[in-house]
Protein backbone atom coordinates (compact mmCIF):
# COMPACT_ATOMS: atom_id res chain seq x y z
CA UNK A 1 0.00 0.00 0.00
CA UNK A 2 0.95 3.66 -0.82
CA UNK A 3 2.71 4.90 2.91
CA UNK A 4 1.00 8.54 1.41
CA UNK A 5 -2.51 6.36 2.61
CA UNK A 6 -2.90 5.84 5.79
CA UNK A 7 -5.08 2.54 6.92
CA UNK A 8 -7.88 4.10 9.07
CA UNK A 9 -9.17 5.74 6.70
CA UNK A 10 -11.49 4.86 3.74
CA UNK A 11 -8.79 4.25 0.49
CA UNK A 12 -11.03 5.63 -1.94
CA UNK A 13 -11.82 8.63 -0.53
CA UNK A 14 -8.01 9.45 0.38
CA UNK A 15 -7.70 7.98 -3.54
CA UNK A 16 -9.90 10.37 -4.55
CA UNK A 17 -8.79 13.06 -3.08
CA UNK A 18 -5.27 12.37 -4.78
CA UNK A 19 -6.67 12.44 -7.78
CA UNK A 20 -8.85 15.48 -7.56
CA UNK A 21 -6.01 17.32 -6.89
CA UNK A 22 -4.02 16.20 -9.54
CA UNK A 23 -7.26 17.00 -12.05
CA UNK A 24 -7.11 20.98 -10.08
CA UNK A 25 -3.96 20.84 -10.06
CA UNK A 26 -3.81 20.70 -14.48
CA UNK A 27 -1.64 17.13 -14.72
CA UNK A 28 -5.61 16.01 -16.06
CA UNK A 29 -7.26 18.57 -18.07
CA UNK A 30 -11.01 18.80 -18.90
CA UNK A 31 -11.28 16.53 -22.22
CA UNK A 32 -8.40 14.37 -21.16
CA UNK A 33 -8.50 10.53 -19.74
CA UNK A 34 -6.99 9.54 -16.82
CA UNK A 35 -4.89 6.23 -17.01
CA UNK A 36 -6.17 3.01 -16.76
CA UNK A 37 -7.85 1.56 -13.65
CA UNK A 38 -4.75 -1.23 -13.93
CA UNK A 39 -2.31 1.97 -14.40
CA UNK A 40 -3.82 3.78 -11.22
CA UNK A 41 -3.96 0.86 -8.55
CA UNK A 42 0.07 0.23 -9.82
CA UNK A 43 1.31 3.64 -9.05
CA UNK A 44 -0.91 4.23 -5.95
CA UNK A 45 -0.17 0.52 -4.76
CA UNK A 46 -3.76 -0.60 -4.01
CA UNK A 47 -6.53 -3.08 -5.84
CA UNK A 48 -8.44 -2.10 -8.88
CA UNK A 49 -11.49 -2.02 -6.33
CA UNK A 50 -10.13 0.99 -4.57
CA UNK A 51 -9.82 2.52 -8.25
CA UNK A 52 -12.90 2.20 -8.95
CA UNK A 53 -14.76 3.20 -5.82
CA UNK A 54 -12.74 6.15 -6.37
CA UNK A 55 -13.71 6.61 -9.60
CA UNK A 56 -17.52 6.34 -8.65
CA UNK A 57 -17.27 9.04 -5.96
CA UNK A 58 -15.75 11.58 -8.78
CA UNK A 59 -18.11 10.94 -11.01
CA UNK A 60 -21.34 11.73 -8.48
CA UNK A 61 -19.29 15.08 -7.79
CA UNK A 62 -19.16 15.29 -11.75
CA UNK A 63 -15.35 15.54 -12.01
CA UNK A 64 -15.50 12.45 -14.42
CA UNK A 65 -17.32 10.19 -16.71
CA UNK A 66 -16.88 6.61 -17.13
CA UNK A 67 -16.93 5.82 -20.92
CA UNK A 68 -17.58 2.07 -21.59
CA UNK A 69 -14.48 0.96 -23.99
CA UNK A 70 -12.68 4.12 -23.62
CA UNK A 71 -11.90 4.93 -19.95
CA UNK A 72 -12.33 7.94 -17.44
CA UNK A 73 -13.00 11.33 -18.77
CA UNK A 74 -12.26 14.54 -17.08
CA UNK A 75 -15.67 16.58 -17.65
CA UNK A 76 -15.09 18.87 -15.20
CA UNK A 77 -11.86 21.18 -13.10
CA UNK A 78 -13.12 21.93 -9.33
CA UNK A 79 -13.42 25.00 -8.57
CA UNK A 80 -10.96 27.39 -6.40
CA UNK A 81 -12.50 27.35 -2.94
CA UNK A 82 -11.16 31.12 -3.13
CA UNK A 83 -10.10 30.42 0.68
CA UNK A 84 -7.35 29.97 2.83
CA UNK A 85 -6.09 28.11 5.62
CA UNK A 86 -3.80 29.42 8.34
CA UNK A 87 -2.85 26.02 10.15
CA UNK A 88 -1.71 27.38 13.70
CA UNK A 89 0.33 24.55 15.83
CA UNK A 90 1.01 25.92 19.20
CA UNK A 91 -0.49 25.22 22.43
CA UNK A 92 -1.96 28.81 22.41
CA UNK A 93 -4.79 29.89 20.44
CA UNK A 94 -3.11 32.21 17.69
CA UNK A 95 -4.82 35.38 18.39
CA UNK A 96 -4.27 35.15 22.22
CA UNK A 97 -0.60 34.52 21.48
CA UNK A 98 1.05 37.73 22.41
CA UNK A 99 4.21 35.93 20.02
CA UNK A 100 1.80 35.60 16.81
CA UNK A 101 -1.53 37.61 17.35
CA UNK A 102 0.24 40.42 14.81
CA UNK A 103 1.02 37.92 12.54
CA UNK A 104 -2.34 36.64 12.40
CA UNK A 105 -3.71 39.91 12.18
CA UNK A 106 -2.11 40.11 9.18
CA UNK A 107 -2.57 36.93 7.41
CA UNK A 108 -6.71 37.92 7.73
CA UNK A 109 -6.24 41.57 6.44
CA UNK A 110 -4.23 39.94 3.19
CA UNK A 111 -6.76 37.35 2.86
CA UNK A 112 -9.60 40.18 2.65
CA UNK A 113 -7.43 42.30 0.28
CA UNK A 114 -6.80 39.53 -2.10
CA UNK A 115 -10.80 38.77 -1.80
CA UNK A 116 -10.28 35.32 0.04
CA UNK A 117 -11.55 33.96 2.67
CA UNK A 118 -9.88 32.48 5.41
CA UNK A 119 -10.07 28.89 7.45
CA UNK A 120 -8.53 29.28 10.61
CA UNK A 121 -7.46 25.74 12.35
CA UNK A 122 -5.84 25.46 15.49
CA UNK A 123 -3.82 22.09 16.84
CA UNK A 124 -2.84 22.36 20.42
CA UNK A 125 -2.14 18.93 20.87
CA UNK A 126 -0.09 16.17 19.50
CA UNK A 127 -3.24 14.03 19.03
CA UNK A 128 -4.66 16.80 16.54
CA UNK A 129 -1.87 16.59 14.12
CA UNK A 130 -3.04 12.78 12.48
CA UNK A 131 -6.81 13.82 12.61
CA UNK A 132 -5.69 17.17 10.68
CA UNK A 133 -3.74 15.64 8.14
CA UNK A 134 -6.74 12.85 7.65
CA UNK A 135 -9.07 15.91 6.94
CA UNK A 136 -6.66 17.31 4.83
CA UNK A 137 -6.78 14.68 2.55
CA UNK A 138 -10.30 16.09 1.25
CA UNK A 139 -9.16 19.90 1.24
CA UNK A 140 -11.10 22.44 2.20
CA UNK A 141 -8.82 25.46 1.13
CA UNK A 142 -6.80 26.40 -1.89
CA UNK A 143 -3.67 26.55 -0.26
CA UNK A 144 -2.08 26.28 3.72
CA UNK A 145 0.11 28.69 5.49
CA UNK A 146 1.76 26.80 8.30
CA UNK A 147 2.70 28.67 11.58
CA UNK A 148 3.49 27.76 14.87
CA UNK A 149 5.80 25.96 17.03
CA UNK A 150 8.61 23.97 15.31
CA UNK A 151 8.40 21.27 17.66
CA UNK A 152 4.23 20.64 16.53
CA UNK A 153 4.79 21.45 12.58
CA UNK A 154 8.01 20.16 11.85
CA UNK A 155 6.76 16.30 12.47
CA UNK A 156 3.98 17.08 9.82
CA UNK A 157 5.21 19.48 7.15
CA UNK A 158 6.57 17.08 4.96
CA UNK A 159 3.17 15.62 4.87
CA UNK A 160 1.58 19.11 4.73
CA UNK A 161 3.22 19.95 1.61
CA UNK A 162 2.26 16.86 -0.41
CA UNK A 163 -1.32 17.92 0.37
CA UNK A 164 -1.88 21.26 -0.39
CA UNK A 165 0.42 24.47 -1.76
CA UNK A 166 1.69 25.45 1.27
CA UNK A 167 3.38 28.64 2.93
CA UNK A 168 5.65 27.75 5.98
CA UNK A 169 6.30 30.94 7.87
CA UNK A 170 9.26 29.65 10.46
CA UNK A 171 12.22 27.76 11.17
CA UNK A 172 11.89 25.05 7.76
CA UNK A 173 12.10 21.98 10.16
CA UNK A 174 11.22 18.74 7.78
CA UNK A 175 10.21 21.41 4.90
CA UNK A 176 11.43 20.73 1.55
CA UNK A 177 8.70 21.30 -1.07
CA UNK A 178 6.90 24.11 0.39
CA UNK A 179 7.51 27.79 -0.06
CA UNK A 180 9.36 29.79 3.43
CA UNK A 181 9.33 32.73 4.95
CA UNK A 182 12.12 31.70 7.81
CA UNK A 183 12.92 34.43 10.63
CA UNK A 184 16.61 36.02 10.27
CA UNK A 185 17.45 34.89 14.22
CA UNK A 186 21.10 36.06 13.37
CA UNK A 187 19.91 38.85 11.99
CA UNK A 188 18.17 39.95 14.96
CA UNK A 189 20.72 38.93 17.68
CA UNK A 190 22.72 41.22 15.52
CA UNK A 191 20.25 44.06 15.57
CA UNK A 192 19.66 43.78 19.33
CA UNK A 193 23.36 44.02 20.54
CA UNK A 194 23.83 46.27 17.95
CA UNK A 195 21.27 48.39 19.83
CA UNK A 196 22.70 47.85 23.18
CA UNK A 197 26.16 48.58 22.60
CA UNK A 198 25.18 52.16 20.72
CA UNK A 199 23.30 52.74 23.82
CA UNK A 200 26.74 53.18 25.86
CA UNK A 201 26.04 48.96 27.08
CA UNK A 202 29.81 47.53 26.39
CA UNK A 203 28.94 44.30 28.20
CA UNK A 204 25.85 41.98 26.70
CA UNK A 205 24.55 39.19 28.25
CA UNK A 206 21.86 36.28 26.24
CA UNK A 207 19.36 35.02 29.20
CA UNK A 208 18.11 31.77 27.24
CA UNK A 209 16.65 28.33 28.56
CA UNK A 210 18.16 25.60 29.23
CA UNK A 211 19.81 24.68 25.63
CA UNK A 212 18.36 20.60 25.88
CA UNK A 213 15.53 22.32 25.98
CA UNK A 214 14.40 21.04 22.45
CA UNK A 215 12.96 24.78 21.02
CA UNK A 216 14.52 24.80 17.72
CA UNK A 217 14.31 28.74 17.99
CA UNK A 218 16.17 28.89 21.35
CA UNK A 219 18.80 26.47 20.08
CA UNK A 220 19.59 28.82 17.18
CA UNK A 221 19.72 32.51 19.08
CA UNK A 222 22.31 30.49 20.92
CA UNK A 223 24.11 29.48 18.75
CA UNK A 224 24.39 32.49 17.10
CA UNK A 225 25.80 34.44 20.36
CA UNK A 226 28.26 31.26 20.53
CA UNK A 227 29.41 33.14 17.39
CA UNK A 228 29.91 36.13 18.53
CA UNK A 229 31.66 35.28 21.05
CA UNK A 230 34.25 32.57 18.18
CA UNK A 231 34.66 34.88 16.17
CA UNK A 232 35.24 37.90 18.86
CA UNK A 233 32.73 40.52 16.23
CA UNK A 234 31.67 41.98 19.50
CA UNK A 235 33.75 41.78 22.51
CA UNK A 236 31.76 41.82 26.16
CA UNK A 237 29.64 39.17 24.86
CA UNK A 238 28.10 36.06 27.63
CA UNK A 239 25.30 33.98 27.60
CA UNK A 240 23.79 32.65 30.63
CA UNK A 241 21.94 29.50 29.70
CA UNK A 242 19.58 28.60 32.65
CA UNK A 243 20.63 25.44 34.76
CA UNK A 244 17.34 23.36 35.23
CA UNK A 245 18.82 21.71 37.98
CA UNK A 246 18.74 24.94 39.69
CA UNK A 247 17.68 24.51 43.78
CA UNK A 248 14.15 25.94 44.09
CA UNK A 249 15.10 28.38 46.97
CA UNK A 250 17.78 29.71 43.97
CA UNK A 251 15.29 30.45 41.64
CA UNK A 252 13.45 33.90 41.46
CA UNK A 253 9.82 34.58 39.34
CA UNK A 254 8.05 37.66 39.16
CA UNK A 255 4.49 37.43 40.39
CA UNK A 256 1.41 38.62 39.21
CA UNK A 257 -1.20 41.00 41.01
CA UNK A 258 -2.71 37.83 42.32
CA UNK A 259 0.55 36.62 43.56
CA UNK A 260 1.29 33.63 41.36
CA UNK A 261 4.91 32.89 40.30
CA UNK A 262 5.61 31.96 36.87
CA UNK A 263 6.12 28.15 36.90
CA UNK A 264 8.06 27.66 34.15
CA UNK A 265 10.02 31.07 33.83
CA UNK A 266 11.91 32.11 36.48
CA UNK A 267 16.17 33.55 37.03
CA UNK A 268 18.53 32.66 39.49
CA UNK A 269 17.97 35.40 42.45
CA UNK A 270 21.29 36.40 41.92
CA UNK A 271 21.56 36.91 38.24
CA UNK A 272 22.48 40.88 38.67
CA UNK A 273 25.46 39.71 41.43
CA UNK A 274 26.87 37.42 38.93
CA UNK A 275 26.65 39.84 36.40
CA UNK A 276 27.09 43.25 37.70
CA UNK A 277 25.29 46.56 36.09
CA UNK A 278 25.97 48.41 34.29
CA UNK A 279 25.25 45.43 31.65
CA UNK A 280 22.76 44.89 28.54
CA UNK A 281 20.18 42.45 28.91
CA UNK A 282 18.78 39.94 25.70
CA UNK A 283 16.32 37.35 26.49
CA UNK A 284 15.33 34.75 23.84
CA UNK A 285 11.79 35.93 24.99
CA UNK A 286 9.08 38.41 26.13
CA UNK A 287 8.79 36.11 29.25
CA UNK A 288 12.47 36.33 30.46
CA UNK A 289 12.33 39.73 29.17
CA UNK A 290 9.09 40.56 32.06
CA UNK A 291 11.10 38.45 34.30
CA UNK A 292 14.53 40.54 34.30
CA UNK A 293 12.67 43.27 34.31
CA UNK A 294 11.15 42.77 37.57
CA UNK A 295 14.11 41.62 38.89
CA UNK A 296 16.17 44.39 38.10
CA UNK A 297 13.12 47.07 39.77
CA UNK A 298 13.30 44.97 43.30
CA UNK A 299 17.36 44.68 43.41
CA UNK A 300 17.12 48.43 42.92
CA UNK A 301 18.16 48.84 39.70
CA UNK A 302 17.50 51.39 37.63
CA UNK A 303 16.01 50.95 33.78
CA UNK A 304 17.31 51.46 31.19
CA UNK A 305 20.63 53.65 33.10
CA UNK A 306 22.00 50.56 34.75
CA UNK A 307 20.42 47.60 33.16
CA UNK A 308 18.39 47.84 29.58
CA UNK A 309 16.74 44.87 28.36
CA UNK A 310 15.72 43.70 24.96
CA UNK A 311 13.48 40.75 23.75
CA UNK A 312 14.55 38.79 20.38
CA UNK A 313 11.35 38.13 20.17
CA UNK A 314 8.55 41.09 20.16
CA UNK A 315 5.25 40.40 21.83
CA UNK A 316 1.67 42.31 22.43
CA UNK A 317 2.69 42.24 25.86
CA UNK A 318 6.02 44.15 26.07
CA UNK A 319 4.75 47.34 25.76
CA UNK A 320 2.07 46.86 28.32
CA UNK A 321 4.72 46.65 31.67
CA UNK A 322 5.79 48.88 33.94
CA UNK A 323 8.62 49.70 32.28
CA UNK A 324 7.32 49.07 28.44
CA UNK A 325 10.15 46.44 27.22
CA UNK A 326 12.19 46.85 23.31
CA UNK A 327 11.45 43.97 21.21
CA UNK A 328 12.76 42.49 18.09
CA UNK A 329 9.75 41.75 15.71
CA UNK A 330 10.01 38.58 13.67
CA UNK A 331 6.44 37.47 13.44
CA UNK A 332 4.80 40.59 12.36
CA UNK A 333 1.43 41.77 10.59
CA UNK A 334 4.27 42.19 8.37
CA UNK A 335 4.94 39.06 7.69
CA UNK A 336 1.55 37.96 7.97
CA UNK A 337 0.39 39.95 5.01
CA UNK A 338 3.40 38.56 2.94
CA UNK A 339 2.38 34.74 3.61
CA UNK A 340 -0.85 35.42 2.06
CA UNK A 341 0.84 36.98 -0.70
CA UNK A 342 3.72 34.41 -1.30
CA UNK A 343 0.90 31.44 -1.30
CA UNK A 344 -1.47 33.51 -4.03
CA UNK A 345 2.05 33.84 -5.97
CA UNK A 346 1.96 30.20 -5.86
CA UNK A 347 -1.63 29.16 -6.57
CA UNK A 348 -1.25 31.40 -9.85
CA UNK A 349 1.97 29.73 -10.65
CA UNK A 350 2.11 26.53 -9.15
CA UNK A 351 5.21 25.66 -11.55
CA UNK A 352 7.78 28.36 -10.37
CA UNK A 353 10.56 27.46 -8.33
CA UNK A 354 10.35 27.22 -4.87
CA UNK A 355 10.65 30.25 -2.76
CA UNK A 356 12.32 30.81 0.16
CA UNK A 357 12.81 34.05 1.82
CA UNK A 358 14.26 35.66 5.18
CA UNK A 359 12.15 37.67 6.92
CA UNK A 360 13.82 40.76 8.13
CA UNK A 361 13.88 41.58 12.02
CA UNK A 362 12.68 44.96 12.97
CA UNK A 363 13.13 46.52 16.67
CA UNK A 364 10.68 48.27 18.19
CA UNK A 365 12.72 50.98 21.10
CA UNK A 366 11.12 50.92 24.10
CA UNK A 367 11.78 52.80 27.65
CA UNK A 368 13.58 49.32 28.56
CA UNK A 369 16.78 49.95 26.66
CA UNK A 370 16.79 53.77 24.96
CA UNK A 371 20.04 55.60 25.70
CA UNK A 372 19.80 59.26 27.25
CA UNK A 373 18.08 61.38 24.67
CA UNK A 374 17.23 58.76 22.52
CA UNK A 375 13.97 58.40 20.74
CA UNK A 376 11.30 56.03 21.91
CA UNK A 377 9.77 54.43 18.92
Amino acid sequence: MNKKLKRHDPLYLQLAGILERQIRDGRYPAGSYLPSIRAVAREQEVTAIVVRSALKHLEKRNLVRLERGRGTRVVRVPAATHRLELLFAKWLSPFADALFSNFCEGVAEAARENEQSLLLSHISEEQDLEKHLRRLELPQADGLIVAGAPTFYGRVIAELEQLLPCVLAGVPTGAERADVLEPDLAGACALAVDHLRAAGFGRVLLIALNAKSGLEPENRFIAQFETFLRDAVYPGIAIWVQPNDTPREQRWAYRSEQGNPSPNWWLHKDLFRRFTPPIGIVTTGPSFAVQAAALARETGLRIPDEVAIVSLQDSTVLPLQATPISGVGLMTREAGMRAVRMLVQRLEHPDKPRCVEPLPPTLTIRESSRAAGQAVS
